[in-house]
């Protein structure tokens, strides 16, 4: 009920319950096409892998790609003032076919950016990356651009439980400058970000100008910032010896189940057949562990 009260005084919004039609608002029914375009008719910018793990996972798309094609379509719109498609998601995809020398691409067109942006969200929520205060500040650009009628159509729409979709939009009472910190450091612990909502909430409520509060929020939370950071940090590392004793612990049996070979981890079935339950579980746990490690 809280998050409900603060999402509604910070976005001056009044929910209105939905009747009828599950999917009320007009917005929901956003006309998409799916064909092949030139891939010179798209509007190209920044995505370069950033690292030696980056240009890995893109060698290993390309190889996808060129053995199975394309899985998943990439996400487009056409911009007017560029005269080129927008891309809204499939960036690394798009990549990999110019990589391969590949001259069109399979494409979802949406209609417009406005649709795009909607359709952005969606594409992150699936991917789980971006941040829940993210997720908060761009409903809450969409509810303002009246693509939406209320928050429960929004919750109804990306698959949301309502009481998970005002929890979102809670966050936005926190300051941008504050958000931004957050953000940067990946802090994504509920009970932090609802202890940090609730301080800026009762500091907004003090009769200070926008720039006070703003200054007055970040003198308060940096330190807790800093301090969930190192807390965060310490987990990180816990969880990645704890991880690196269970691959030592079943090393020898790994090492005669799975073997490496022309680039693919391959396994020794009648090995594994051998083994009892138990040292299955072992060695399924500690090839798990591997796999993370990798990431």
């Amino acid at each position: 009920m809280r998050a409900k009260n603060i999402a509604n005084t910070v976005l001056g919004l009044n929910r209105n319950p939905l009747s009828g039609d599950k999917f009320a608002s007009k917005s929901r029914n956003v006309k998409r096409e799916r064909k092949l375009i030139p891939i010179s008719e798209i509007d190209m910018h920044e995505d370069q892998p950033r690292s030696h793990s980056d240009q890995l996972k893109l060698e290993r798309l390309m190889h996808s790609i060129k053995e199975e094609g394309l899985h998943h379509p990439i996400h487009v719109f056409w911009d007017k003032d560029r005269n080129k498609y927008r891309v809204v998601s499939g960036h690394r995809r798009l990549l990999a076919h110019i990589r391969l020398r590949y001259e069109e691409i399979e494409a979802e067109i949406l209609p417009d950016k406005s649709s795009a942006k909607i359709a952005a969200v969606s594409i992150n929520e699936l991917s789980e990356q971006i941040h829940p205060i993210d997720k908060g500040v761009e409903v809450a650009s969409l509810l303002n651009e009246k693509r939406f009628e209320s928050i429960s159509d929004i919750a109804t729409y990306y698959g949301w439980s309502e009481r998970t979709a005002y929890l979102y939009y809670s966050y936005v009472i926190i300051p941008e400058p504050v958000r931004e910190l957050i953000v940067k450091s990946n802090l994504r612990n509920r009970e932090f970000l609802n202890k940090i909502k609730d301080i800026c909430s009762s500091i907004k409520d003090e009769d200070l100008s926008s720039a006070e509060i703003d200054k007055a929020c970040l003198e308060v939370c940096s330190p807790l910032i800093i301090q969930e950071e190192r807390r965060k940090s310490l987990g990180e590392n816990e969880n990645t010896l704890k991880q690196r004793k269970k691959v030592k612990g079943a090393s020898s049996k790994i090492s005669g189940v799975l073997y490496f070979e022309d680039g693919q981890v391959k396994v020794r079935v009648r090995v594994l057949a051998k083994l009892s339950n138990e040292d299955k579980a072992q060695v399924k746990e500690a090839a798990q562990s591997i796999i993370k490690m990798l990431k």
